[in-house]
C-alpha cells in the first residue's frame, strides 16, 4: 500500500466526510487497505450481473465499516450517495469509462452512486492519483439562505442583473409555460416548499437571424451552489415535464415532487426554440418551406447555449442576490423521454458542459418518425412493396447476424450500432423476379 493511496483516502475522508477531531478508526482503515491492496475492489465485467450484486453488497459493507462511527459521517455519505448529490470531480470523472457517465435507469443509477462515492474515496482510481488531483475537489462554503428573495425576484431587477451575459436574455413572460406578468414570480416559503423565485424569458440562439428559444429558470432562496438542467419531452416545445414548481412532472425527469427546490438546485430549462407540442409543424414555415432554424434548436443548439447561459445566469442573480461572489460547484443534466434524447446528445458532443448527465428512456423522434411513418409509407407504395411480418423477421435475422458480436458477445443485442456494417440493398436476399412473397 502506497503512502499516495493512503493520503487520499485520509484527504478525503478528512475534508469531506466529517472535519477533525472525528478520525476513523485505525483498524478499520487498515483491514479496509488491506482488502483494497489485495486487489478484491476490481470492477467486474458489465455483463456479469451476479458479480455486480456482489460487487455492490461488498462495497457497501466496508463503506459502512467506515463510517459506522460516526452518525454524522453517515449523514454526510448518505448525501454523497443520493442521486442528485454525487459530488465528484471532472478529473475523477475523467477515468472512468464514459458508460458511467450516462444512465438509463434508476436502478442502475443507485449502484452507480456507490461506485462513484467509493471514487471519491480514492478507492476506484486506483493508487497513482496525485494528491493535487484531490486538492481541486471543492471544498465550497453553502451560501446562506437570500433573506432578500422577495425583493431581487422582479423582472426589471433579473433583467439588469443579465444584461452584461452574452446571449440576448430578455425577461418576459412566455405562452408555452408558467405564465407570470413581466416574465417573474416569486414564491414565499410555505409548509411544503421553501421560498423560491421563476423566471421566464427567451435566449438568441443565432445572433445572424435573431432566432430565440424560451427558457424557464427556478432559483430557491437556499441555493446549494449547485445547477441543474432538465430535457424536454417528445418534441419538446413546451415545460411539462421541466416545470420543477409541478407537481406531476416528477415521473419523467425530477425524482421526488418538487425535490430540485427542496435540495436548493438552480434549475434551468429550455423549450428547445419553438411552441407548442405538435408533432412537427413548428418545423414548417408558413411558406411551407423547413425551417432548418427550429430543427436546429431542437436538435440541440438551444439545449447547448442554455448549459453556457444558464451558469452565467445563476452565478451572477446569486452574486448580486447576497452582494458576494458566487460560483457553481457541481452541474447536471437530467431528462428523460425527449430529454434523454437530450442527456446523450450532451453526453456525446459537450460532456464537458456537465459534471454527471442522467438519460433516462431516450427517445430518438427522427427515428421513431421514419419507423412510424416513413416505412409504412413506402409499404403502401405498390403491391411489391408491401413487406410482411414473415419478411420482417427475416430482416432482424439477417441483421443480427452481421451486427450482434460487434460489442463483443453474441447475446441478441446491437450494443453498438455505430459499428454495424447493414446494408439492405447489399445484404438482403432478393425476392424471385422481384415478385413479392414469402
Amino acid at each position: 500500500m502506497s503512502d499516495t493511496f493512503k493520503k487520499q483516502l485520509d484527504f478525503i475522508v478528512k475534508e469531506h466526510v466529517f472535519p477533525p477531531p472525528r478520525t476513523v478508526s485505525v483498524d478499520t482503515q487498515a483491514v479496509f487497505m488491506q482488502r483494497m491492496s489485495a486487489g478484491e475492489f476490481e470492477l467486474p465485467s458489465i455483463e456479469n450481473k451476479d458479480a455486480w450484486r456482489a460487487y455492490i453488497n461488498e462495497s457497501n459493507y466496508w463503506l459502512t465499516e467506515l463510517m459506522k462511527e460516526g452518525t454524522k459521517m453517515h449523514q454526510k455519505i448518505l448525501s454523497l450517495t443520493s442521486l442528485m448529490d454525487l459530488q465528484y470531480t471532472k478529473s475523477f470523472q475523467a477515468k472512468l469509462p464514459k458508460v458511467w457517465r450516462t444512465v438509463r435507469s434508476w436502478r442502475v443509477l443507485k449502484c452507480v452512486g456507490v461506485i462513484l462515492t467509493m471514487v471519491i474515496f480514492g478507492v476506484v482510481t486506483g493508487c497513482d492519483a496525485k494528491q493535487s488531483d484531490l486538492e481541486k475537489v471543492s471544498l465550497r462554503t453553502p451560501m446562506k439562505s437570500l433573506s432578500n428573495l422577495s425583493v431581487v425576484c422582479s423582472a426589471s431587477v433579473i433583467q439588469s442583473v443579465v444584461d452584461g451575459i452574452v446571449g440576448g436574455i430578455e425577461i418576459k413572460s412566455i405562452t408555452n409555460g408558467p405564465r407570470y406578468v413581466e416574465g417573474a414570480k416569486y414564491f414565499p416559503a410555505s409548509p411544503d416548499l421553501p421560498e423560491f423565485c421563476q423566471v421566464t424569458g427567451s435566449f438568441v440562439t443565432n445572433p445572424d437571424s435573431g432566432k430565440t428559444a424560451n427558457f424557464l429558470a427556478t432559483l430557491p432562496a437556499h441555493w446549494n451552489g449547485k445547477y441543474l438542467q432538465m430535457g424536454c419531452s417528445g418534441h419538446c416545445g413546451q415545460f411539462a415535464v421541466s416545470d420543477v414548481a409541478m407537481s406531476f412532472a416528477t415521473v419523467t425527469n425530477q425524482g421526488y415532487p418538487h425535490d430540485p427546490i427542496k435540495r436548493g438546485y438552480a434549475v434551468f430549462a429550455t423549450d428547445e426554440g419553438h411552441e407548442g407540442i405538435s408533432a412537427g409543424a413548428w418545423a414548417i414555415k408558413g411558406d411551407g418551406n423547413v425551417d432548418q432554424e427550429a430543427i436546429d434548436d431542437l436538435l440541440q443548439r438551444a439545449t447547448r447555449l442554455l448549459a453556457t447561459i444558464g451558469k452565467e445566469f445563476t452565478q451572477a442573480f446569486y452574486s448580486r442576490a447576497s452582494a458576494t461572489e458566487q460560483d457553481i460547484a457541481f452541474s447536471y443534466f437530467i431528462g428523460c423521454s425527449g430529454g434523454g434524447r437530450d442527456a446523450l446528445v450532451a453526453a456525446s458532443n459537450y460532456p464537458e458542459a456537465f459534471d454527471g448527465i442522467i438519460a433516462g428512456s431516450p427517445y430518438n423522434g427522427v427515428g421513431a418518425s421514419f419507423q412510424m411513418v416513413a416505412v409504412t409509407l413506402a409499404t403502401l407504395r405498390s403491391h411489391e412493396a408491401y413487406l410482411s411480418p414473415t419478411l420482417i423477421a427475416e430482416v432482424d435475422s439477417y441483421v443480427k447476424a452481421n451486427c450482434d458480436a460487434n460489442d463483443g458477445i453474441k447475446d441478441g443485442l446491437i450494443q453498438n450500432p455505430a459499428a454495424c456494417d447493414f446494408l439492405p440493398e447489399r445484404d438482403l436476399p432478393r425476392c424471385e423476379d422481384d415478385v413479392a412473397g414469402d
